[in-house]
């Protein structure tokens, strides 16, 4: 079985010369990565990783391991290692510290199967809502109409389970 998780990373501390999707900051990005993916196959639980969306001030990592992780986010320490000692990096390091992660997803699939909505934590989904509903920056037409969708189901599913209702204030 392996287990999948999609983590959203940013400068733990802003800097406004550092845009991820413009070079040489984007390169620097994908390079760690297939340098994670390298060394973390000997390790006693591989891990692997892509990099799923580059936006200007965060992106999206997918990590795939083969045991269940209890902080997802702790798992990326060599791959931020690997940025750091790139040097691109080196002026948005404070207090030893670059990137905060917040996890989005934390499923468990396996290869022949589609993911189980029933092994999604019900935090791990209100933190990922909370984050998705929030976010609105950094998005193309495109990801604009697919959220404001998903937020229109999202609340039909809230009428329908009468989690709101008129009284709520909309």
């Amino acid at each position: 079985m392996n287990y999948t998780y999609t983590i959203k990373l940013q400068l733990a501390y802003t800097n406004s010369n550092v845009q991820f999707n413009r070079e040489p900051f984007r390169q620097t990005l994908l390079d760690a990565a297939d340098a994670y993916n390298l060394c973390s196959g000997d390790a006693p639980n591989p891990k692997s990783i892509y990099i799923e969306n580059i936006y200007s001030s965060s992106f999206t990592v997918v990590l795939t391991s083969q045991n269940e992780l209890t902080v997802p986010g702790k798992a990326l320490r060599a791959f931020s290692k690997i940025v750091v000692d790139s040097g691109v990096f080196s002026e948005c390091i404070r207090h030893a510290k670059l990137f905060t992660t917040y996890t989005l997803t934390d499923i468990s699939t396996n290869k022949d199967e589609s993911p189980d909505p029933g092994m999604i934590s019900d935090a791990a989904l209100i933190k990922a809502l909370v984050d998705y509903a929030l976010n609105k920056t950094e998005m193309d037409s495109t990801t604009y109409n697919r959220k404001r969708n998903a937020m229109t189901h999202m609340k039909q599913i809230a009428l329908e389970a009468g989690i709101l209702s008129c009284e709520d204030g909309f």
